[in-house]
């Protein structure tokens, strides 16, 4: 395994959610990932055994890294439930998954054994030059970093994770000597460290929500061992559901690459995505004309029942998408209106003019909830 130099920037409070997995699947994932295969040859080492011959194998698969290749595959096999051919793939490649400093780091953290995780993690900033005064333990224990890793940020979320813990367990005692001789020294985030320190006082039941954090028997360490990730070389730790997000950008891209995109349905895999120009709207199906100068914007409602319009002649028209029929025309606005806006529920509608006010409407009874000066 090669490290490299990729960043990342670091947001522990609002961590992407991954798909979700299933119980059975979080399981093989967890032997696998956790050092428990029955493989254990290091990364790149080629075994012969009765699952390989040691075939000659090109240098490259179709011009992409073969290990990068084939790394990927088995966590996605992993990911999918198929253990054992994940193990298999792993043996007849000799590629590991993940180094066995990776392995090690991973059990002390989904396990919460924060000391052991500190320690690794702490000796992984040492300089090269140290590793003579090193055991042969802990130089395997080194986790290979990318070039910007922050120490203390990674420490820091360790001890966050500590810390909420203790809080959850409601020992207090010992959540607030964490947060005074652990977490304080680090002098990283203030903002985040008041935040903590007001969840001192946080009723038990409103811990999670006030914390945004779904508790240690929930996903939350699996979440800080992704996020912790980010800043671990992808070269021995691979960030999470990597395939999943190549074959995202490539659908994406296939779709940016459509001339003719017409359809909401996701491209398939098995080909490329192409739209029949045939198929493009071509001809006018329909015509509103209730606005009695030109339309300057329009926009339809997040469930599609509605679309509105708003234009030069002060107005903002609201139709219903099912007949096109006018809902409400509101003519409040004393010059031409430039924008309109749904909220995410669809209960509000805003409209820009410009008369220099910007009004927040209640979509249910149509009446301005508040009027916004420039």
């Amino acid at each position: 395994m090669r490290p490299d130099g990729v960043s990342s920037s670091n947001n522990f409070s609002q961590l992407p959610k991954s798909s979700a997995a299933s119980p059975s699947q979080k399981a093989a994932i967890s032997r696998a990932l956790n050092g428990q295969s029955t493989y254990s040859g290091s990364n790149g080492e080629t075994k012969v055994d009765r699952f390989q011959k040691a075939p000659v194998k090109a240098p490259s698969y179709f011009g992409h890294d073969r290990e990068e290749v084939t790394r990927i595959l088995i966590q996605s096999l992993y990911e999918l439930g198929y253990g054992d051919s994940a193990e298999l793939l792993s043996r007849e490649s000799g590629y590991q998954l993940e180094s066995p400093a990776v392995a090690i780091f991973r059990n002390a953290v989904l396990e919460g054994r924060w000391t052991e995780a500190e320690r690794i993690l702490v000796q992984s900033f040492q300089p090269d030059g140290h590793e003579h005064t090193e055991d042969e333990t802990a130089s395997k224990e080194r986790l290979a970093l990318v070039e910007n890793a922050d120490r203390n940020e990674m420490l820091f979320y360790l001890r966050q994770q500590k810390f909420l813990e203790l809080l959850d367990a409601r020992d207090l005692g010992a959540a607030l000597m964490v947060l005074r001789h652990e977490l304080t020294p680090l002098n990283y985030d203030i903002g985040r460290l008041h935040a903590l320190s007001s969840l001192l006082m946080c009723p038990p039941e409103h811990l999670h929500d006030q914390a945004g954090w779904d508790g240690p028997i929930g996903s939350s360490r699996e979440r800080l061992l992704s996020e912790l990730s980010t800043s671990i070389s992808p070269s021995v730790m691979i960030p999470d559901n990597r395939l999943a997000t190549l074959l995202d950008h490539v659908k994406q891209n296939q779709i940016n690459q459509c001339l003719y995109h017409n359809t909401a349905l996701p491209p398939s895999l098995y080909s490329d995505h192409m739209c029949d120009r045939n198929d493009f709207p071509l001809s006018t199906k329909l015509e509103l004309t209730r606005h009695s100068d030109e339309v300057w914007h329009c926009q339809f409602s997040h469930d599609g029942t509605k679309l509105v319009t708003a234009g030069r002649d002060n107005s903002v028209i609201i139709y219903d998408t099912s007949t096109f029929e006018v809902i409400h025309k509101l003519q409040e606005h004393e010059a031409g209106v430039a924008h309109a806006v749904w909220s995410p529920d669809d209960s509000k509608l805003i409209t820009c003019s410009q008369d220099r006010t910007a009004r927040v409407w209640s979509t249910e009874v149509i009446i301005p909830t508040s009027i916004l000066d420039s």
